[in-house]
């Protein structure tokens, strides 16, 4: 279930939305503004998902729950610097390739590249600013991707959370553009603390290896997702051993390249069933991301999404229809 305020975010001082109860990853990372994200599902059950957002004078605040464990890939919203720090994780995540924890404070850039491995369970808190808000000094520093401090992480996530919730349950305290102006001023001051803590240190060579691999091999598979793609070919397409495909898939996704490929075919196919026109099949779908074994195909994607491809169909024709 979504609720928004009346006034779209293009045209609003102040707007919030909270959506709860979503049941497609496609459908959360739309409801994502100016992000051009794309998750992955990787472990098995239905998913479920909750955004509560805000946006005022162009800062944009959200908090980001998840029930199943998501590869996230995609790129930021342009114009704008983003800071984003863990409240809850079941088990680890990865911000491109390394372990991050509720203690690491992470950064993006305008346009960046966003690559993320989510446990089964988490919710991220962000904050996101335009840049004509910061220094001429601060716009300039190469932003370091995740930085490790305990104390920076408590107080953005304390700050992130306090603010997020202000907007969302107070929202006549901020009809008057003193008080927005204030509130803007806070967050930049605290994105600026952040910042100067960030050391502005590249990827490590190793790290940025493993990342080239996976986009390798994610842009090669999507090349064929008609074809049962092997990992010798794999280790082709990427100019690298067996051993250092293994090890390149484990450190950025916690997943064996078999098991994330696999997993990719199977939301490509649940993307194409939602996005399917009336009257297409579930069988050349799924033969369209290499799955010619149906039966096998059925017990592989009920056992990941929690549903049968069946059910998936007649959600889309109800989605289609409300």
């Amino acid at each position: 279930m979504t609720s928004a305020s009346p006034r779209s975010t293009a045209e609003a001082q102040y707007c919030i939305r909270q959506s709860s109860g979503i049941q497609e990853a496609s459908d959360h990372t739309r409801l994502l503004d100016g992000w051009g994200l794309t998750y992955e599902q990787l472990s098995r059950g239905r998913f479920q998902g909750s955004l509560n957002e805000a946006w005022i004078e162009g800062v944009h605040l959200y908090q980001e729950t998840l029930a199943q464990s998501v590869f996230q890939t995609g790129a930021m919203r342009q114009g704008c610097i983003s800071l984003g720090v863990f409240a809850s994780l079941s088990g680890e995540a990865r911000w491109f390739g390394k372990p991050v924890t509720i203690d690491d404070v992470i950064f993006l850039d305008s346009g960046g590249e966003l690559l993320l491995s989510t446990p089964k369970h988490s919710t991220l808190l962000v904050l996101c600013l335009p840049h004509p808000r910061f220094t001429e000094s601060t716009e300039r520093r190469e932003l370091h991707h995740f930085v490790h401090h305990p104390a920076l992480a408590q107080v953005l996530r304390r700050q992130i959370g306090q603010a997020l919730g202000q907007l969302l349950t107070q929202p006549l305290r901020f009809s008057r553009e003193s008080a927005r102006r204030l509130f803007c001023a806070d967050m930049q001051n605290l994105a600026d603390d952040c910042l100067r803590v960030a050391s502005g240190a590249p990827l490590d060579a190793c790290r940025g290896r493993a990342i080239q691999v996976v986009h390798r091999a994610m842009d090669y598979m999507h090349e064929r997702r008609g074809e049962m793609v092997s990992i010798d070919s794999l280790c082709s397409a990427t100019y690298t051993s067996r051993r250092n495909l293994q090890k390149s898939f484990v450190k950025v996704t916690g997943e064996s390249p078999a098991q994330f490929l696999k997993a990719q075919r199977l939301n490509g196919v649940r993307r194409d069933i939602l996005n399917a026109p009336a009257g297409r099949m579930i069988g050349d779908i799924a033969i369209d991301w290499g799955f010619w074994h149906v039966s096998q195909f059925s017990v592989d994607y009920k056992r990941l999404f929690g549903e049968s491809p069946s059910d998936t169909v007649q959600y889309a024709r109800y989605r289609k229809l409300s």
